[in-house]
């Protein structure tokens, strides 16, 4: 009678904010393929990756790891 959920039963294994450190900390090694693989859904991996090294051949990966460096959760 009710619809089934793709992802109802799949077990978290970490918090949102676990997931965003690890990403930014991926990139601050400069590890984009980590950060993407860890991260980013299978199906927006290679969109992503070419938007990340757009970001990182123009010498702007400082600028945007400071935009996203914390979560700033709004009340």
């Amino acid at each position: 009678m009710y619809p089934q959920y793709v992802n109802v039963d799949v077990a978290t294994t970490r918090t949102p904010e676990q997931t965003h450190r690890m990403f930014v900390d991926k990139l601050k090694a400069g590890d984009l393929n980590g950060a993407v693989e860890c991260c980013v859904v299978k199906g927006n991996q290679k969109e992503i990756l070419d938007l990340l090294n757009g970001v990182k051949s123009r010498g702007q990966m400082d600028l945007m790891l400071g935009d996203i460096g914390e979560i700033k959760q709004e009340s």
